[in-house]
């Protein structure tokens, strides 16, 4: 069976990752991790060189090393990590809620945290660590100071590297889902779409890209029909 299509496409198609979601997550249990206004130079889903960005990057208040960082909801301190690249200094935080946050590229943890670390490097003798503590060993409470906002690991400013994630699996969600408020008054200018053909199975038979014209604001058009064999189809 042959279908064509002809394909209208406005910007809420492409933001659902940012909004379509919301109500199936809740969105009063977190609060920020920073006390100033959240402004982002990074967010979910990006498309890095060898990656997805699995969360939201928080600038620092003024550009440098320094913001105090805050948990984001009581729970406990469930892994921390020190590595000379990635994460650079990292915690995670599981919740009573079912998520897990996490905060990366810590400058240093709190004085409890950091003791705690310390303790386990000499132990290890080693200065990168992956630690698991108890649940009952370092717990949080919301809006407790849990670190600084730094420049630890692979990372080329100052800010923090912020998840939440499905505790079971460790699956990233994007934090926007839980009722943070991010000011964004600018368009994405659409370039190209990749168009996805799959047979009955789910397998994929074959790509193509489109090049959308832009119409009025946040709407952009296909002028000519395109046709696919299959009646499966998506487009990135």
């Amino acid at each position: 069976m042959r279908v064509s299509f002809y394909i209208l496409i406005s910007v809420a198609l492409l933001t659902l990752s940012m909004t379509g979601h919301g109500s199936k997550y809740p969105t009063s249990d977190f609060v920020s991790p920073v006390n100033h206004e959240l402004k982002l130079s990074g967010t979910f889903g990006e498309l890095r060189s060898n990656h997805f960005h699995a969360g939201l990057d928080i600038k620092s208040e003024n550009g440098v090393v320094g913001d105090p960082i805050f948990a984001a909801c009581q729970g406990f301190v469930s892994r921390i990590k020190v590595e000379e690249y990635g994460y650079g200094n990292v915690l995670y935080i599981e919740h009573p809620n079912g998520f897990t946050s996490v905060y990366a590229h810590l400058e240093s943890f709190s004085p409890e945290i950091e003791a705690y670390v310390v303790s386990e490097q000499y132990k290890r003798k080693s200065f990168e660590v992956d630690l698991y503590p108890s649940r009952e060993q370092i717990t949080i409470q919301q809006k407790q100071q849990i670190g600084v906002m730094g420049i630890t690991g692979s990372s080329f400013g100052a800010h923090l590297h912020f998840e939440i994630r499905h505790t079971n699996g460790q699956i990233p969600i994007n934090p926007l889902h839980f009722g943070f408020q991010v000011g964004d008054e600018k368009s994405p200018v659409i370039q190209e779409l990749l168009l996805y053909e799959f047979d009955a199975s789910g397998m994929m038979l074959r790509t193509k890209e489109v090049y959308p014209k832009y119409k009025s604001k946040g709407v952009y058009v296909i002028e000519q029909p395109i046709e696919f064999l299959n009646e499966k189809i998506a487009f990135s």
